[in-house]
């Protein structure tokens, strides 16, 4: 990495420069082609390491070019955190150096987004720390450190800045709410509630229904003295369940479900976040996998399928990886692995938690290690009639019908 940089000497004028502007278009060249969805790339995404090393390019053509040092330190966090910090620290410094703040707060703006993609949420606190100290009137400041911190399970210290954010904006209702939670999570209830009610009041064109939700919340966890993980590792109920589908009322179904699973998924990465902070992980890749595996499973399932159904799994798990197989055509051994990895933590995470019984959690370990070389083999044997054009269809259903036992035919679980 190029590490002789002159930034106390840098101005607004380096944008203008012939090496800023070269930097720049080989910058949207790569975002041209690397971000689009994989049916409209022209090639391969890149992997970690070419992202990093095109990154390093640009630097090459234009060391002051700082977008790329919050890329590559965002991508370097999966690897050398150490590296990272020192990548990051400097594309903090130019940025500041050469920016107005209108300018500052746009691309802090989507690098917090990255950071929280990433889940290094203690990398959103230190850059908004550092910030602020240097704009300490910047009210949207304390509202990153206070969320970071909040995350991050300080509810003291997000509580703090979440209470300055409050006080630079009394009337603002995301800060307001903002704060109710973070009371919440302190299961302190009575201010909660009058941050809520707050917020509420200061949202006259009613377009933010977190404060009304988050009060509902409040008065439910007070009423049952429940923690706020608590409350939202809750079983979902399956008479409201039952009702809904004898109803017919599918959108508030798919609510109730999708509410139920995030909150689950939501405490699940806090409680990974700290255990993994400030060091190298890559566990937005495994969530990632874990939401589009479940995804995939409620659509062949005939039934409405909660995260939680780990015995739906344990009885199914064979024909879904047969159809998850045959419909996903970039399938391979890191995806596969990711989904036995992911779906082990999660239910491992559900067990410690007593949202299910050690015994199915005990039950489903074994399922997953008798079923998984047979899976893989699978997989690896499609894979490689799967686009060969050399090979009839007529021979790879036969085959299909082989491996998948006939499970590739059918929409639904059967």
């Amino acid at each position: 990495m190029n590490m002789k940089l002159d930034i106390k000497n840098l101005t607004s004028k380096i944008k203008q420069t012939k090496a800023w502007k070269n930097a720049e278009n080989e910058y949207s060249l790569i975002y041209a082609d690397n971000m689009l969805p994989p049916q409209l790339r022209l090639g391969r995404a890149m992997t970690n390491k070419e992202f990093i090393e095109a990154q390093q390019h640009i630097i090459d053509i234009c060391p002051s070019f700082y977008p790329a040092y919050f890329d590559m330190g965002v991508r370097l966090l999966s690897v050398n955190t150490e590296l990272a910090v020192e990548t990051l620290d400097i594309a903090f410094e130019i940025c500041v150096k050469i920016n107005s703040w209108d300018i500052i707060s746009k691309e802090y703006d989507i690098f917090f987004d990255n950071l929280e993609k990433v889940f290094h949420q203690e990398f959103v606190l230190r850059y908004a720390l550092k910030l602020m100290g240097k704009f300490p009137d910047k009210v949207i400041l304390y509202d990153f450190a206070a969320s970071a911190f909040n995350f991050l399970e300080e509810h003291d210290k997000a509580i703090e800045y979440g209470t300055q954010a409050v006080r630079l904006e009394p009337k603002n209702t995301y800060f307001l709410n903002n704060l109710g939670l973070y009371y919440l999570s302190e299961k302190n209830f009575e201010e909660a509630e009058k941050y809520f009610n707050l917020s509420i009041k200061a949202d006259r064109d009613r377009e933010h229904e977190h404060p009304r939700n988050n009060l509902a919340d409040c008065i439910a966890m007070k009423t049952n003295n429940l923690s706020l993980k608590e409350h939202y590792l809750r079983p979902a109920d399956p008479k409201k369940i039952e009702e809904y589908e004898n109803n017919e009322e599918w959108s508030e179904l798919d609510e109730y479900v999708e509410l139920m699973n995030q909150r689950k998924l939501l405490i699940f990465h806090m409680a990974l976040a700290g255990k993994y902070r400030y060091k190298a992980h890559n566990l937005h890749s495994i969530f990632s996998t874990l939401a589009q595996f479940f995804h995939f499973v409620e659509s062949v399932s005939n039934e409405t399928f909660v995260w939680e159904n780990i015995n739906y799994l344990c009885q199914y798990f064979k024909q879904i990886m047969h159809k998850f197989i045959f419909k996903h055509y970039d399938v391979n051994d890191e995806i596969l692995t990711e989904v036995f990895d992911s779906t082990l933590m999660f239910y491992h995470f559900l067990s410690d938690n007593k949202v299910i019984k050690q015994k199915q959690f005990a039950e489903f370990k074994k399922l997953l290690s008798s079923l998984k070389n047979e899976i893989f083999d699978k997989m690896h044997k499609y894979n490689k009639i799967r686009n060969d054009p050399a090979v009839s269809e007529k021979k790879k259903e036969k085959i299909r019908e082989k491996l998948f036992e006939g499970d590739h035919e059918w929409m639904f679980i059967n």
